[in-house]
């Protein structure tokens, strides 16, 4: 009879969360919103002033403009207040706003938060506050990293009783962080800069991007890419990706992007790796010879090494103009020998009327001289894919 009530109650809780069972991007339903503390980190950038003059004088160099019937168009329209003091070369006001990079809509679409202020807004919008949906989607995430790397089985909905499931759920992540960090020889604490929404686990801090942005270092070590080979990513959020890949010993990494986006990257990676780490347009170009990231304006595609040895793309091209979708993939196959992308393929338009996002299989197909060697679900996200091609004679012009 016990045993009998214990059930009742476990369905009675999963009708009552129905409004939690599908969250934007979670890859399992959450009847119970796991409680572990959550905040955010103080508000910083550990930058010089002297970085952030290096920041202007790359900007400068570029052309800052994006037209505006585009989702980045829109983005830099939305943060204009930020392209006036890049233009200005307003230093203190920099720094404030790069300060909370992570917090404000500098990275939004780049980086995963919580607003505490909208909590109310949210919870009637869509049945959860943005910090339940935190905490789902970083447990999520947690368990989905393990997964990936087998140092926890995977959770099979046929075999699992409710009750292990939800007991899961609500277990402390913080042995199963340690067991990640262990199998990945990464790190997955969460820098302090920018001001990123966080969970304390074992007195350490940790967040969305902290958790999921190590995961294309495995994909890569995966698929045979060594440190001293050149890697170039296309779209590379706000960095956090390249400063991975520079913690795990890869010394000749490139990003390339938009001005604005590249101004973002370029405080990040200074503040996380050390300013001496980052080189912008303009500057020396030996990055490769001293273990540096450099960074690149989509505008001056000109600069890029003629071969990389891989060339990775994360949550970009489906959401870029379609011609420079298709530019970026025709310079992949021209001057890559591999391609890894870990995208979504929903085609979604972002306005209506608009034009629907890119397909990367498709944008693959019509510029031609790729063979796919890979696709699976993407471990990590939900609805998203990841796929390695091999450009066609990449091996050839490797050798």
């Amino acid at each position: 009879m016990a045993s009998f009530f214990r059930r009742l109650a476990m369905h009675a809780s999963l009708v009552r969360a129905v409004p939690r069972l599908r969250f934007p991007k979670v890859g399992r339903p959450y009847p119970v919103i796991p409680r572990f503390e959550t905040g955010a980190l103080p508000a910083q950038i550990g930058i010089s002033d002297a970085m952030i003059r290096r920041i202007v004088a790359a900007w400068r160099l570029n052309v800052p403009e994006q037209p505006e019937d585009t989702i980045w168009g829109r983005f830099a329209d939305m943060n204009r207040a930020f392209v006036t003091a890049l233009g200005q070369g307003d230093t203190a006001a920099l720094r404030e706003m790069l300060g909370a990079m992570l917090a404000n809509h500098l990275t939004a679409g780049m980086s995963y938060g919580f607003s505490p202020d909208n909590e109310f807004r949210q919870r009637l919008r869509k049945g959860f506050s943005s910090r339940d949906y935190f905490r789902c989607k970083l447990s999520d995430y947690i368990l989905a990293f393990a997964e990936a790397l087998a140092v926890k089985p995977a959770w099979s909905n046929h075999q699992t009783s409710p009750e292990d499931y939800v007991a899961e759920l609500k277990a402390d992540p913080a042995p199963l962080i340690a067991a990640i960090e262990a199998a990945c020889g990464l790190s997955l604490e969460a820098p302090p800069d920018g001001t990123p929404s966080v969970a304390w686990f074992g007195a350490k801090p940790y967040n969305l991007d902290s958790i999921r942005h190590a995961y294309p270092v495995v994909l890569m070590r995966q698929i045979g890419v060594g440190g001293d080979e050149p890697i170039l990513e296309i779209g590379g959020g706000f960095g956090n990706v390249a400063r991975y890949f520079a913690m795990a010993g890869y010394r000749d990494y490139t990003i390339i992007d938009l001005p604005i986006v590249t101004a973002l990257q370029a405080a990040y990676l200074a503040a996380a790796l050390g300013e001496d780490r980052v080189v912008l347009d303009g500057e020396e170009d030996n990055a490769a010879e001293k273990g540096r990231v450099r960074i690149v304006a989509a505008s001056r595609k000109a600069d890029l090494a003629p071969r990389y040895r891989a060339v990775l793309n994360m949550d970009s091209l489906p959401e870029i103009p379609a011609a420079e979708a298709a530019a970026y993939v025709e310079l992949i196959r021209d001057r890559a020998d591999l391609f890894l992308s870990i995208n979504q393929e929903a085609r979604r338009a972002h306005r209506a009327g608009g034009p629907a996002q890119n397909s990367v299989p498709e944008l693959v197909a019509a510029a031609g001289g790729f063979t796919r060697l890979r696709r699976s679900p993407n471990w990590m996200d939900q609805g998203y894919v990841e796929e390695l091609y091999e450009t066609v004679g990449g091996e050839d012009r490797q050798s």
